[in-house]
């Protein structure tokens, strides 16, 4: 087999690929090795024509009558030109024998070069076979696969159908249904209304007539607006008014899960729905100096009703029969930041936001639901343990944040979280579909708005504490909070030499009442000043930095003959979902900061799907 034959069958062999030729070349043709391609070995023609010329010497020689015809030269049978010619002779021999060795060499070579081709090749097909193996039942896998889901995608066709056939079923029933009952509701609130207007213009004989006619028409016709009622009308009325205003919200609540929960595709329905109160808040602000009543409302303010929805939560929770708690949870949800039993919770003024109320409400209702569970697993041992609702607002955006004392979530359960049917818990603990976070994600889908969920770690700090006593001492402290190996613990720094003490808290006794004290962060700006704090009793003292999930806690005891200040770190793990939607400005401007984020996502999610193709 030559060269030119062995390189035909390396390119035209069925199993070998153009890599290998291209092996094979670059390496017979590679300029660092050191000997060339052998083709054929040569005969050694000048080693035998020299032995057959020395032979034939030696026979003239041996035989004097076949050269004397010739006249040949003496020195032709000297002894000396016979030592030249024997010594020419082996040279040639010598050269060809080298030669000879040479060229062997060589073809040894290359016959290893090939060898070692051949043993690729074989190698290349092994792998060849492998992969075809692999592929072939990877293309079976596949072919069971699609086959498994074009049978699942038929069934789910169907029932999709039929689901489809009921939700319009109870979409046209819900809505005669609705309607029914809020007809109903509102002539008995109108009703309520006229009994209470004359009650109040029997016992009000000194106003004016008109005035008073006028004024109760007005609230007699709307049937959905806020009703104003005198104090000196009848309670039982008054109470049965609210009862029928708050089932008529709780009706166009009802409705409005209805109508999410019936629809094909839960973020295009939303999505379709802003762009209506879009339209309709462009031609109200258009026409905001003609006076034009209208019904529909395409924006809500989200503080007033994260108030509304929470003084019924609270009220319904912890007293359901009192009538005048929900005034006074109405009142400390109007503070700046309200504490309750098992609730922390700061409404800032936020802008308004375009679309529904309602549907903020079904975000937070199903975050304070999971929030509880996790609250009342965990069954918190401080006060301080709390569930965190705080609203805010952001450049554009509007941000609620609904924080629990749950377990941390991993990277991959929050990568699946807010998926259709994917739960935290434990199957035998709850029997949900993970409907509440689907709901969520959907929703905020429909607003171009974002969702996450985020763990919240103990941060390390350094605090300087600075109390003075009744006898003018000023005593400073300088601590750091820790975390290590899954607790929290708390240094007390020396000033005056470097050891310090580690412990879960801190104590200092003194023999005098404590008047004043300060406290100052290394993670804020600033300084906090407790001054005039009370000399009969104890005075607990919250994170004021972080109030809605504060790091620690500071207790001064002024009681009797004992004085003291505890100083103690919190555990503040936790999760916190955050949902951001944005305001109606940034949305009619169209200067959404949420929808570059969430575009990018979306485009390095379909690029992940098509990775296996690549």
């Amino acid at each position: 087999m030559n060269e030119s034959s062995l390189r035909d069958e390396l390119k035209d062999s069925p199993l070998s690929t153009q890599s290998l030729y291209e092996f094979s070349n670059s390496e017979r043709f590679d300029e660092n090795r050191k000997f060339r391609t052998p083709k054929f070995f040569r005969f050694p023609w000048l080693s035998v024509l020299a032995s057959v010329a020395l032979l034939g010497y030696f026979v003239c020689l041996a035989n004097p009558e076949l050269i004397s015809p010739y006249y040949l030269m003496i020195e032709f049978k000297d002894k000396w030109f016979q030592i030249l010619i024997s010594i020419v002779w082996m040279a040639i021999i010598i050269r060809d024998v080298l030669s000879f060795r040479k060229s062997r060499q060589r073809f040894l070579e290359y016959i290893e070069l090939k060898e070692q081709e051949i043993s690729a090749l074989w190698e290349s097909r092994k792998k060849v076979q492998q992969k075809a193996h692999v592929y072939s039942s990877h293309a079976d896998k596949l072919k069971f696969f699609i086959s498994d889901k074009l049978l699942e995608y038929i069934e789910y066709d169907e029932k999709f159908l039929h689901f489809k056939s009921i939700a319009a079923e109870v979409r046209h029933n819900g809505v005669i249904a609705f309607d029914k009952v809020r007809t109903t509701l509102s002539a008995t609130k109108a009703q309520l209304i006229e009994e209470l207007a004359m009650r109040v213009e029997d016992s009000n004989d000194g106003l004016s007539d008109a005035t008073s006619d006028n004024d109760f028409s007005e609230a007699a016709s709307d049937n959905v607006g806020d009703v104003s009622v005198d104090e000196s009308a009848p309670t039982l009325q008054s109470t049965q008014l609210k009862q029928i205003e708050q089932a008529l919200s709780s009706m166009r609540y009802l409705w409005d899960l209805l109508d999410l929960s019936t629809a094909d595709n839960l973020a295009l329905h939303i999505a379709n729905h802003l762009i209506t109160c879009e339209e309709q808040y462009c031609q109200q602000q258009m026409q905001k100096n003609h006076s034009s009543a209208t019904i529909f409302q395409p924006t809500f303010k989200p503080r007033t009703a994260i108030i509304n929805y929470l003084t019924d939560f609270l009220a319904d929770k912890y007293d359901s029969e009192s009538t005048t708690l929900a005034q006074v949870f109405q009142k400390q949800l109007e503070s700046e930041v309200s504490s309750f039993e098992q609730f922390r919770i700061d409404l800032g003024e936020t802008h308004e936001v375009l679309g529904n109320s309602n549907h903020l409400i079904l975000i937070l209702e199903n975050l304070l639901k999971n929030a509880l569970y996790f609250h009342d697993q965990r069954k918190p041992k401080l006060n301080s343990d709390k569930i965190a609702v705080q609203l805010s607002q952001q450049p554009g955006v509007v941000t609620l944040a609904v924080y629990n004392r749950g377990p941390l979530v991993s990277a991959s359960d929050q990568e699946q979280i807010f998926q259709l049917g994917f739960s935290t818990r434990k199957a035998s603990e709850h029997h949900g579909k993970g409907l509440g976070l689907f709901f969520i994600q959907e929703i905020v889908k429909g607003y171009e708005g974002r969702v996450r969920c985020d763990n919240i770690e103990n941060a390390a700090q350094t605090l300087t504490l600075r109390w003075e006593t009744d006898n003018d001492v000023v005593i400073t402290k300088i601590i750091k909070i820790v975390s290590e190996q899954g607790g929290l613990f708390v240094e007390e720094v020396s000033e005056s030499r470097a050891s310090h003490r580690s412990t879960e808290k801190l104590e200092w006794d003194h023999a005098v009442s404590i008047v004043k004290l300060e406290v100052s962060s290394s993670l804020a700006e600033g300084t906090l000043i407790f001054g005039e704090l009370d000399q009969s009793k104890e005075t607990v003292i919250l994170d004021q930095f972080q109030p809605l999930m504060p790091a620690w806690q500071i207790k001064v005891t002024n009681k009797g003959k004992r004085h003291s200040v505890t100083f103690l770190p919190l555990d503040r793990r936790g999760v916190c979902f955050t949902v951001m939607l944005p305001d109606v400005i940034a949305r009619v401007d169209d200067e959404n900061p949420l929808l570059e984020h969430d575009f990018d996502r979306q485009v390095e999610l379909l690029a992940e799907q098509f990775k296996d193709f690549e």
